[in-house]
């Protein structure tokens, strides 16, 4: 993917609160399975969205959609899992990662959700930042929008299988739990 890995993270934190102090949300997009990641990056990411107080935090799994290059290399490299298209949508894991398992991949995904997306969390980041706001007076009105950009996201994690800290992942116990249920 050519992706230079040598990118800021403590630069970014400090531009994510300046920016969020004076009222503009700050929508952050993480991608899970490069080949570079390995289970460590779940929960340097939570870490990184809590201690931020990252307003909108959206988190997926690396997709390789048909007719895109990563597509082709995945299928040269035969690390496609299935042509199942429904489940090409960034929540799914559909390649075998180079750095974990495809079920280690998906139980952090999960986890990571769960842990973002948790009422605990949501109010904990929201009220870092209106702390944030209440200092640069920002109006009330447009508190709004991350309370229900949350909340929303909080009832899509539902509807994910429960998840385990992925480092206590254990591929058998979610192998055996996945042929239980078919």
């Amino acid at each position: 993917m050519g992706k230079d890995k040598s990118y800021k993270v403590d630069e970014y934190a400090e531009d994510i609160i300046k920016i969020q102090s004076f009222g503009i949300e700050i929508q952050g997009f993480f991608i899970f399975g490069y080949d570079f990641d390995d289970e460590t990056v779940f929960e340097k990411t939570v870490n990184f969205i809590k201690c931020r107080n990252l307003a909108l935090p959206n988190l997926s799994i690396l997709t390789p959609l048909p007719g895109a290059r990563l597509f082709q290399r995945f299928d040269r490299e035969g690390r496609l899992l299935y042509n199942d298209w429904k489940k090409y949508d960034g929540r799914h894991v559909c390649f075998k990662p180079k750095s974990m398992s495809p079920g280690a991949l998906q139980n952090g995904y999960n986890w990571a959700m769960q842990q973002v997306s948790s009422y605990e969390s949501i109010f904990e980041r929201l009220k870092g930042i209106w702390n944030l706001w209440n200092k640069s007076n920002v109006r009330l009105q447009d508190r709004i929008s991350p309370i229900v950009v949350n909340l929303a996201l909080n009832d899509v994690v539902k509807s994910l299988p429960e998840a385990t800290h992925p480092e206590d992942f254990i591929e058998s116990i979610v192998e055996e739990a996945s042929e239980v249920k078919r």
